[in-house]
Parts: structure tokens; C-alpha cells; sequence
């Protein structure tokens, strides 16, 4: 039988948001947290750019890329599926 490993995925904007919103006594973070998610985004547009498939996955994987935010009018189940197939070491 062959095995699978699970393949993670975490929802980086709603992550950052949660954090940030629902948790008493944090909203001193609110500001690096802000940076921290424009600085993802900014690293999000140039992995696209650059167009690695290892990278794609990862940033799929952070639901970086608008195509795998299920709240996103972009949203390609698809697309996330056959990134969630390649193989990262984490």
C-alpha cells in the first residue's frame, strides 16, 4: 500500500486577521502584523513572476496566490489540487 503524506495548507490573510482580531490584548501587533501580510503579498506577486512550480506550490499552499482563496472570485479548485500533488519538503 502506498503512502500519502498530508499536504497542509494554511489560509495566510485569514491567519493574520485571527490573530490579530481575536485575541485579546493583541491589537499591539496590529501594525507589524499589517507589514508582515504586505510584505507576503509583495513576495507572493514576485513568486509569480518568477514562476517556479516548487514556489507556486508553497504559495498556493499560504492561499497566497488568489487562486487558491476560496473567497476569491479567482479561486480554481483545479489548479490547487494538481500544486497540492508536488511534493514539499516542510
Amino acid at each position: 500500500m502506498a503512502s500519502k503524506k498530508m499536504q497542509w495548507r494554511v489560509h495566510t490573510q485569514n491567519l493574520l486577521k485571527e490573530l490579530v482580531e481575536s485575541n485579546e490584548g493583541m491589537g499591539i501587533l496590529s501594525k507589524p502584523v499589517t507589514i508582515f501580510g504586505r510584505l507576503l503579498a509583495a513576495v507572493g506577486e514576485r513568486a509569480a513572476e518568477l514562476n517556479d512550480e516548487k514556489l507556486n506550490a508553497l504559495m498556493i499552499r499560504l492561499a497566497i496566490y488568489s487562486v487558491a482563496d476560496p473567497g476569491s472570485p479567482d479561486y480554481d479548485p483545479e489548479i490547487v489540487h494538481r500544486y497540492l500533488e508536488i511534493p514539499i519538503e516542510i
